[in-house]
């Protein structure tokens, strides 16, 4: 049974609506937080990328990241303008990598979402599987 997209409305308006988030502020702190990756390579994903706003901002500075959502509404207006990032959809509680990636954010109220105590911890299991046994979660 396929999981109805719960943001597909929202997302034509998400922008939008987070018009006066101050994106370029969450560059500066998310790249601040990649100098304690013990890594020289930093291998990014971001969580709940929503319409990759964040994203699109980090591979105008050179990023290679990879951004996860559930929702693919918000996932096809991240595929629109320029700087288009890569991006899958996934559930934060079941992600399908296992200790690929060495630095992962999940910015906003995301996590909010997760509303049972188990979806909750899955979340959190399904994140440490996905970083290196060094990796970084802000």
């Amino acid at each position: 049974m396929k999981t109805p997209d719960q943001f597909a409305d929202l997302s034509r308006h998400y922008d939008g609506i987070m018009r006066e988030a101050d994106y370029d502020r969450w560059v500066v702190v998310v790249t601040l937080l990649a100098d304690l990756v013990p890594s020289a390579r930093v291998r990014h994903i971001d969580l709940a990328c929503g319409t990759g706003r964040l994203l699109k901002r980090l591979v105008q500075h050179g990023w290679s990241s990879v951004g996860i959502d559930l929702s693919h509404g918000m996932l096809r207006q991240s595929r629109r303008g320029p700087y288009v990032p890569a991006v899958a959809a996934a559930d934060l509680a079941a992600l399908p990598f296992v200790g690929r990636f060495n630095y992962a954010t999940c910015v906003f109220d995301s996590v909010n979402f997760l509303l049972e105590d188990e979806r909750l911890h899955a979340a959190f299991r399904s994140v440490a599987d996905a970083l290196t046994d060094a990796g970084v979660f802000y």
